[in-house]
C-alpha cells in the first residue's frame, strides 16, 4: 500500500537509501585492487538520493523524478570526468558524449585485459563510481518512489552476482554483510512508515502522553525490526560456514587438473601440476591468500617449481635425480655454475603457507641458503640442479606449515655476464638444451633474427627479453588462450602476439635453446601486497618466467612479460651506465623496479606499479576531484533550495515598502494574505469580493478570536479601500500575521514547511500539471477545510 509519507518518514527513507546504495557498492570491491571508487560512490548516490527526497517532497510524479536524477547524475559525471569538454563548463557537447564513451571503453578493455579483481585504472574507476550513482537510482526508484522495498533485493542480487560469478563464488562474506544490514533496515523503516500511517497502536503507554505528544508508540516495533534484521543476516553468514557441501567429483567433475579441487570443491588450491594450476589460478583470477612473507627486504620472484622438461604438450617439471637430498638436513647445494668470484648478499624471510594452499612444492627464492625452524622437517627434499623443493611423497602438503628461508642473490658484474662460457658440449645441461621434434621452425627463425649481430649469451638473451617486452608488438592479456604447446607458441611468436605470463616465459625459454642457451621456466609469485614489512601473495599474483643458465654466473632470472604486468626488466648488474636495456642499480635480488618505458607498443595502460595482480593506483592519493565536484554540486543544490524562499521574503519586503498612502495598504495586506493561503496550499476564491472571501476562510480561523478579529478588520480596510471616497489609515500587517498564524495551524507540518521552502504564490497561482485541485491536506491525508458558498 502506498502511503505519503511525512517529512521525517521521507528523510529516514532517503538516509536508508543512500546506506543502502553505500552497502550495494560494497560488493563490487573484490572486481578491482582499489576502493578509492567508493569513496566517490558516496558522492554520486548522496546526490542522486538528495534530488530524489527534494522532488518527492513536492509530489512530483516518479517518472519525473528518475528523470532529474539520471540527469543529476549525468551532470555529476560530466563536471568530474569530462569538465574540459563541455560549453562554458556547464553544458555538454559532442566531445563530452565521445569522453564518455572513450571512458566506457578503456573501461571494458582494462577488464577484459585483467580478470578480477583488476588493477587499478582511471576509467574503470570512474565507471564504478558512475555504477554506484546508477544504483542508488534503482534503489530509489523503487524503496522512495514507488515504495516497494522488499524489490531492491532484485538490485542486490544483481550487484552480488557480478564478483560471484566472476570470482568463481570466491567472495569474502564481509562484502555482503553492509548491503545485506542496510537492506533489511530498510525494509524495516518501510514497514514502520506504513504501519504508523494505519494509527496510534495500542500499548500500555499512558494514553495521555500519547494524546500530548502526538507521537507513535513504536519503540517495540523498532526493536522487534532491530532483532529480525540483525539475526536475518547473521543467520545468512553463519549458515554457510556449517552447511556441508559436496566436492565436485560428487557431480561427476574435477578441477581443472583433474583433482576436483576447482572453486566448486572444498575451496583449496591446488598446485600439483605447476603450469596448469598456475593457468588456473590466472585466468580464474583467485584472491586467496596463498602464501606470507614477512622480512626486512621485499621478497619478489618467489619460487615454486622449476620447468626444465620440454615436451610437446608444454614444459613440465622433470624426474628429480640423485642429487635430490633433505631439504633441511645441513646446507642446501650451492646454485650450481656460480663462479666464487661472483659477489652474493643474503637475505631471510618467515614463511606461511596458508591452509587452502594444497600444495607439494615449498615456496623459495632462487638461490635457497638455508631452512629452519620448519614443523616438518623430514619429508622436503631439494632438486640439486634446480634448488626447487618438493614433497617426498604423495601425502605430505606445505599447507599450513611455517619456516625461516634463507637466501643467496648474486650481483654479477657486466664483464662477468658478457664473458659468460659456451655450454653446448656440457654434458650435465644437455637435457637443458633439447627441443622436441615438433618444436615449430618459427621459433629458431625468430631467434635468429632478433639476435642478430649479438656476440654474447647474455645480449642475445637480453635481445630476446627486449624484444618481448617492447619491440616486438606483445601485448600482455590472460583472456588470450593458455597453454604452452607448439600450436600454441608457433600462433603466439606468427600472428597473434597477445598472450600471459605462460606464452611469454615458453617462448622465449625455447628459443634460448634454440641459440644453444640451457634454458627452463620457474613457475611462482611476482610480488605480493604489502603490509609493513609482511607480503601476502595470491592466486592473482602467480607468474612464470625463463631462467637461463651463463656459465660463471649461473641460472639468471629474465622477464620477457611485458610492462604493464611485472614492472620494469630484471636488474642484473651494478655500476655500468653504457647497457641500455638494463637497470643499473641492483643485482638479481630483483628488489627494485624502474617505470616501464611509454614507448612500448604493449604498454597500452597507464604507467602502474607492480603489484601482485600488476596494477596500482592512479595517483595513491584521495581521490579529491570527484569529491570536490560532488560536494560543489550538493552545495549549489543547497543553496538552490534557499532561493524560492529568499525571493518569497523579497516579495513580502517590498510590497510593504512600497505602501505609500491607507488605499495601498490595505491593497497590499489583502495581496499578502491571499499569497499567504496559497502558500498554505488552501483555496483562494478568485473574483470573489473581499466579503465572500472573507466568509470562505473564517471558519478555518474561528478558534482564535484575535485572528478573526483581524479578518473582520483587513476586511472593511478593503472594503473602504475600494469603494468608500477616501481610506482611513490603519496598520494591517499584524492583522495579516495573525491570519496567516492561525491558517497554518490548521494544516500539516509538512505543508507548512513547503509554504517556508516551496511557496506556491510565487507561480502567481498556476498549478503545477501534476497536483490535484481541491483544499489542503492535514495530517493522514484527509481532507481538512471545505469551501463554503457565499
Amino acid at each position: 500500500m502506498k502511503v505519503h509519507r511525512d517529512a521525517r518518514d521521507q528523510a529516514r527513507m532517503a538516509l536508508w537509501i543512500w546506506l543502502a546504495a553505500l552497502g550495494g557498492s560494497f560488493a563490487l570491491a573484490p572486481l578491482t585492487e582499489s576502493r578509492a571508487y567508493v569513496i566517490v560512490g558516496f558522492v554520486s548516490a548522496g546526490l542522486v538520493v538528495l534530488v530524489g527526497l527534494g522532488l518527492r517532497t513536492v509530489r512530483t510524479p516518479w517518472p519525473l523524478i528518475l528523470l532529474a536524477e539520471l540527469v543529476a547524475l549525468f551532470w555529476w559525471a560530466m563536471l568530474t570526468y569530462a569538465s574540459d569538454t563541455t560549453a562554458f563548463g556547464l553544458v555538454p557537447t559532442g566531445d563530452t558524449f565521445r569522453e564518455f564513451d572513450a571512458i566506457l571503453t578503456d573501461a571494458l578493455d582494462h577488464a577484459q585485459q585483467y580478470a578480477a579483481p583488476v588493477p587499478q585504472d582511471a576509467s574503470l574507476h570512474a565507471l564504478l563510481a558512475i555504477t554506484v550513482g546508477l544504483i542508488a537510482i534503482a534503489i530509489d526508484l523503487l524503496a522512495g518512489s514507488l515504495q516497494h522495498s522488499p524489490a531492491v533485493g532484485l538490485v542486490f542480487l544483481a550487484v552480488y552476482m557480478a564478483p560471484v560469478a566472476l570470482l568463481s563464488g570466491h567472495v569474502s562474506l564481509w562484502f555482503f554483510v553492509p548491503g545485506a544490514l542496510a537492506y533489511v533496515f530498510l525494509i524495516a523503516a518501510e514497514e514502520r512508515s506504513t504501519i504508523t500511517r494505519w494509527g496510534r497502536n495500542i500499548s500500555y503507554a499512558d494514553s495521555t502522553a500519547l494524546a500530548q505528544s502526538g507521537g507513535i508508540y513504536s519503540s517495540g516495533l523498532a526493536s522487534a525490526g532491530r532483532r529480525v534484521g540483525f539475526g536475518a543476516v547473521a543467520l545468512a553468514v553463519v549458515v554457510p560456514l556449517v552447511v556441508p557441501t559436496f566436492s565436485t567429483n560428487f557431480f561427476g567433475s574435477g578441477g581443472i587438473d583433474g583433482g576436483g579441487q576447482g572453486p566448486g570443491g572444498n575451496g583449496d588450491v591446488q598446485l600439483g601440476d605447476p603450469m596448469a594450476d598456475m593457468r588456473r589460478n590466472l585466468t580464474g583470477q583467485s584472491p586467496r591468500e596463498l602464501v606470507r612473507m614477512t622480512g626486512i627486504s621485499e621478497p619478489s620472484y618467489v619460487r615454486l617449481a622449476a620447468l626444465d622438461s620440454l615436451s610437446d604438450a608444454g614444459w613440465e617439471p622433470s624426474q628429480r635425480g640423485p642429487k635430490t637430498q633433505n631439504a633441511t638436513s645441513g646446507t642446501p647445494p650451492f646454485d650450481p655454475g656460480r663462479d666464487p668470484e661472483v659477489t652474493t648478499s643474503t637475505a631471510a624471510f618467515d614463511v606461511k603457507v596458508s591452509d587452502d594452499f594444497d600444495t607439494t612444492w615449498l615456496p623459495t627464492i632462487y638461490s635457497p641458503a638455508s631452512f629452519s625452524d620448519m614443523d616438518d622437517d623430514g619429508s622436503w627434499l631439494i632438486d640439486g640442479v634446480n634448488l626447487d623443493v618438493v614433497a617426498g611423497d604423495e601425502d605430505t602438503s606445505a599447507a599450513g606449515i611455517e619456516y625461516r628461508l634463507g637466501v643467496r642473490y648474486t650481483h654479477p658484474t657486466q664483464a662477468q655476464l658478457e664473458a659468460a662460457g659456451d655450454t653446448r658440449d656440457s654434458q650435465s645441461f644437455r637435457p637443458m638444451l633439447e627441443l622436441p621434434e615438433s618444436t615449430p621452425a618459427i621459433v629458431g627463425q625468430r631467434a635468429d633474427e632478433v639476435t642478430e649481430g649479438e656476440e654474447s649469451d647474455f645480449d642475445k638473451a637480453v635481445a630476446i627479453q627486449d624484444w618481448f617486452r617492447s619491440t616486438g608488438g606483445f601485448t600482455y592479456s590472460t583472456a588470450q588462450a593458455s597453454g604452452s604447446g607448439m600450436e600454441t607458441i608457433e600462433s603466439f611468436l606468427k600472428d597473434d602476439r597477445v598472450g600471459y605470463c605462460e606464452q611469454f616465459a615458453s617462448a622465449m625459454a625455447m628459443m634460448a635453446r634454440s641459440l644453444g642457451i640451457p634454458a627452463r621456466v620457474a613457475v611462482g609469485f611476482l610480488d605480493g601486497e604489502q603490509n609493513g614489512d609482511t607480503y601476502v601473495f595470491r592466486g592473482t599474483d602467480m607468474h612464470a618466467w625463463p631462467e637461463l643458465y651463463l656459465e660463471g654466473v649461473g641460472w639468471t632470472r629474465f622477464e620477457p612479460t611485458p610492462g604493464q604486468r611485472t614492472g620494469a626488466p630484471p636488474a642484473f648488474f651494478e655500476g655500468s651506465s653504457d647497457n641500455a636495456n638494463t637497470d643499473q642499480t641492483l643485482g638479481q635480488s630483483g628488489n627494485a623496479k624502474t617505470p616501464t618505458d611509454d614507448s612500448s607498443p604493449s604498454a597500452n595502460l597507464d604507467k602502474v606499479d607492480a603489484t601482485g595482480g600488476g596494477g596500482g593506483n592512479d595517483d595513491g592519493g584521495f581521490p579529491w576531484m570527484p569529491v570536490a565536484v560532488g560536494a560543489l554540486i550538493l552545495a549549489l543544490l543547497v543553496l538552490l533550495g534557499f532561493v524560492p524562499r529568499t525571493l518569497r521574503s523579497i516579495v513580502r519586503r517590498r510590497r510593504w515598502e512600497a505602501v505609500s498612502d491607507p488605499t495601498r495598504a490595505a491593497e497590499a495586506a489583502w495581496d499578502e494574505l491571499r499569497d499567504t493561503v496559497r502558500d498554505l496550499r488552501l483555496p483562494w476564491p478568485e473574483g470573489a469580493t473581499p466579503r465572500a472571501t472573507g466568509r470562505r476562510l473564517r471558519p478555518m480561523i474561528e478558534s482564535r478570536q484575535h485572528a478573526v478579529d483581524g479578518l473582520n478588520h483587513l476586511v472593511l480596510a478593503v472594503e473602504r479601500a475600494r469603494y468608500a471616497p477616501s481610506a482611513e489609515p490603519t496598520d494591517l500587517r499584524d492583522d495579516v500575521t495573525a491570519i496567516g498564524d492561525a491558517l497554518a495551524s490548521r494544516v500539516s507540518r509538512r505543508t507548512r514547511r513547503k509554504a517556508l521552502w516551496l511557496p506556491a504564490s510565487l507561480l502567481g497561482g498556476v498549478r503545477l500539471p501534476w497536483r490535484t485541485t481541491g483544499a489542503g491536506r492535514g495530517r493522514g491525508g484527509q481532507t481538512e477545510l471545505l469551501a463554503l458558498e457565499e
